[in-house]
């Protein structure tokens, strides 16, 4: 008895989890919408037409978003170094699914959708990624001396461990103009 109870179970669910499970996707054709239209004064009827805006870039958001991006990148190197103790270990693709939402390359390469890595030897490790502000930031995990932090115009200004040597990150956006 509890078996046929299950497949009548089961036969009787089976339509309503399908129907729950569809999906829309471009190939189950056609979608029928409908919408309103109000009549004018005049009679006719009455067309709206999208409306487009501007929305500005905040340039502190933006940093914000960079600095935090690049701590996320930072904390997945320094993981990768502490099961080798060495930074070298430290690539785009020993990275890439610690961090699957950010792409990596080299500091030349670096820009506002790659963070360039530089991991030169065993004790430090460089990140260096270009804000949507304009404004470049660079983080540096040292074996000896933990984590620091830059910021400049151009990524030349943020492209060695000499020029990322500040305690914390900057204010984001602040006294910065969009370049």
């Amino acid at each position: 008895m509890t078996r046929g109870f299950v497949l009548l179970a089961a036969l009787c669910l089976a339509p309503i989890g399908v129907a729950a499970c569809a999906s829309s996707s471009p190939h189950d054709g056609p979608t029928t919408t409908s919408r309103t239209l109000t009549s004018h004064p005049s009679g006719g009827p009455t067309t709206t037409h999208p409306v487009t805006t501007t929305t500005h870039l905040n340039p502190a958001v933006a940093d914000g978003f960079t600095q935090l991006a690049l701590s996320d990148a930072i904390a997945a190197a320094q993981t990768i170094y502490h099961q080798s103790n060495d930074y070298t270990t430290v690539t785009s693709e020993s990275l890439a699914p610690l961090v699957p939402k950010l792409h990596f390359g080299t500091i030349a390469q670096s820009n506002k959708t790659v963070v360039g890595l530089l991991a030169q030897d065993r004790n430090d490790v460089l990140l260096v990624t270009r804000s949507a502000s304009g404004r470049w930031y660079c983080v540096t995990a040292n074996a000896m001396d933990g984590v620091s932090y830059g910021e400049g115009p151009t990524r030349g200004a943020v492209n060695s461990n000499g020029e990322c040597r500040q305690q914390s990150w900057p204010p984001p956006g602040k006294d910065q103009p969009a370049f």
